[in-house]
């Protein structure tokens, strides 16, 4: 706890709260527009949030975490840039729409995909790496070397000196 780590953490909640925000601000605009919809609107924003909530654990299980963050990115620009098209705006704003829209789809798909610091250490060769839909399950090591047994918080009453060395993973 220091002022560094809560100006951190705040700045990341800000962060994160921003798609929210926008989210919120795009039903509230399309519920005053379209009053007399609004029950089916917002149904269908009800229907929408349902099935996202579905269709993430598939998305995550098909793509990992990082590769999830791209589809969702890239559906929600794709719902932005049909809300811009059919708001009737002329040729050049639309035309400025689907500029930003190909270039951010396009930096979306460069991305690359896992973040640089996110392989073992070295010399520990990585075995297999999977996401499946909450986590990142990384294997290292060498099969072959024989070391003491480890786990995460052992018991401090633990001791490993007389039990036999192990091939480990």
């Amino acid at each position: 706890p220091s002022l560094v780590g809560i100006g951190t953490m705040a700045l990341t909640y800000l962060v994160c709260a921003v798609p929210f925000f926008c989210s919120g601000l795009a039903v509230c605009i399309a519920l005053t527009r379209f009053s007399p919809q609004a029950g089916t609107l917002y149904a269908a924003d009800l229907g929408g949030a349902a099935s996202g909530c579905v269709l993430v654990i598939g998305v995550l299980e098909a793509f990992g975490a990082p590769g999830a963050v791209r589809v969702v990115a890239l559906v929600s620009l794709t719902a932005s840039v049909l809300f811009a098209w059919e708001a009737g705006f002329g040729r050049v704003t639309r035309a400025a729409v689907l500029a930003v829209a190909s270039a951010l789809a396009l930096a979306l798909a460069l991305l690359p995909a896992q973040h640089p610091n996110a392989s073992a250490a070295p010399g520990r060769p990585v075995l297999h790496t999977k996401w499946n839909s909450f986590s990142r399950v990384q294997v290292t090591g060498d099969p072959q070397v024989l070391t003491p047994p480890f786990a995460w918080a052992l018991s401090p009453a633990y001791r490993h000196a007389a039990e036999p060395l192990v091939p480990q993973l």
